[in-house]
């Protein structure tokens, strides 16, 4: 079975997450769960998914 590299994101400040893609031999994607909540006593939250195809150089 062939592991795919880990995406790691970085965060600077709430609003803005980002990541530099890993170097891959063959397309290969990366699905990333943002979560977002309030500063509330009885705090929502909220999700969303993004699908990333990362591709070779």
């Amino acid at each position: 079975m062939n592991r795919s590299p880990e995406l790691t994101l970085q965060t600077r400040d709430p609003m803005h997450t980002h990541f530099v893609a890993p170097d891959v031999s063959e397309p290969t994607r990366f699905h990333v769960i943002l979560e977002a909540k309030d500063d509330r006593t009885a705090p929502l939250f909220a999700y969303r998914r993004a699908i990333v195809t990362v591709r070779p150089d």
